[in-house]
C-alpha cells in the first residue's frame, strides 16, 4: 500500500513541477489545446490525491473518517478519458495531429451549438459568440473534408466523426483500446471503474458492499486505485516529456527511475 502511494506522490510531483516549468514554452508554440488538456489531466490527478487522503463529517458526527472510493474512481475515469483524448489527438499518429485537432475542435464547438440552442435567455454577447462560432464550424468542416479527400480517409468515417463527434461511433472502451495503454490494463481498469460512473442500481450495490469491508480490505481497495492511477501517470509522463522534447523544448528530463517503475507495470499488463 505505502509503496503504491509513495509512487503516486513521486509521479504527481514530477508531473506538476515539470508542467509548470514548460507552460511558457507551450504558450509560445501556440499549444493551447494540448496545454489545457494536460492541465485538466493533472487537475484530475490532484483531486484524486486529495480524495484518497480521506475525508469526514467530524464537524457533525464524530469518528467518521473515511475514503470516498466511489468519487476517487469517478475522477480516475475522467483522468483516463482525458489521457485518451490527448493520446488520440497528439501522440498516437503525429502525421494526423493537425487533422484530428481540427476534428476535435469542430466536435466541441458543435456540441456547444446543440446545447445552447435550448436556452431562450441567452445574452446578445452569447448570441454573437455562437454566430461567430458557426462561421468557424463551417471553416473547420471544409478543412476536415479537404484533408480527408487528400489523404483518402473513407467518407463514411468522416461523416460519422462530423456528425457524432471526434470519436465517431466508437465508445470510450473501444477508443481507449486503440491507445498506447496496454490492452490488459484497459480491460481491467474499465471493469474496475465502470460501476462508479453513474447512479444506477449496480453502483449503489457496490457502495453498500464497500461499507461492509474491514480495514484490511479497505486498504486493499486503496492499493488497487493507486496502482491504476500510477500506471496512467507513468505513461503520461513518458509521452508528455517525449512530445515536448520533439517540439524543441530544451530540457533533458531525468525520468529513468519513472521508466523503471513503468516497466514493472508494463510487465504486469503485457
Amino acid at each position: 500500500m505505502e509503496d503504491e502511494k509513495k509512487t503516486f506522490h513521486e509521479f504527481r510531483s514530477f508531473l506538476v513541477l515539470n508542467f509548470q516549468e514548460s507552460v511558457d514554452f507551450l504558450e509560445e508554440h501556440e499549444q493551447i489545446v494540448f496545454y489545457a488538456l494536460t492541465k485538466k489531466f493533472i487537475a484530475h490527478m490532484n483531486t484524486f490525491k486529495f480524495i484518497m487522503d480521506g475525508t469526514n463529517y467530524n464537524d457533525l458526527i464524530g469518528k467518521t473518517d473515511h475514503i470516498d472510493h466511489s468519487s476517487a474512481k469517478i475522477i480516475l475515469r475522467s483522468a483516463l478519458e482525458c489521457y485518451v483524448t490527448i493520446s488520440y489527438v497528439f501522440w498516437d499518429k503525429p502525421n494526423l495531429t493537425d487533422f484530428r485537432l481540427k476534428l476535435y475542435r469542430y466536435s466541441g464547438l458543435q456540441d456547444r451549438q446543440k446545447r445552447l440552442k435550448y436556452f431562450s435567455n441567452l445574452s446578445n454577447l452569447h448570441i454573437d459568440k455562437l454566430d461567430g462560432e458557426k462561421i468557424l464550424l463551417d471553416q473547420l468542416k471544409d478543412e476536415v473534408m479537404s484533408f480527408g479527400k487528400l489523404h483518402s480517409i473513407p467518407p463514411k468515417h468522416l461523416k460519422s466523426s462530423l456528425e457524432n463527434g471526434w470519436r465517431g461511433s466508437r465508445g470510450w472502451i473501444e477508443i481507449t483500446s486503440e491507445s498506447n495503454l496496454k490492452k490488459k490494463y484497459v480491460e481491467k481498469i474499465y471493469s474496475y471503474l465502470s460501476g462508479y460512473t453513474h447512479s444506477g442500481y449496480d453502483c449503489l450495490m457496490q457502495l453498500i458492499a464497500d461499507e461492509k469491508l474491514d480495514e484490511v480490505e479497505k486498504l486493499g481497495n486503496s492499493l488497487v486505485s493507486y496502482h491504476f492511477a500510477n500506471y496512467l501517470q507513468g505513461r503520461f509522463i513518458k509521452e508528455y516529456t517525449h512530445y515536448i522534447n520533439n517540439m524543441g523544448y530544451k530540457k533533458d528530463f531525468d525520468i529513468d527511475s519513472i521508466l523503471t517503475i513503468l516497466a514493472v507495470y508494463d510487465e504486469l499488463y503485457k
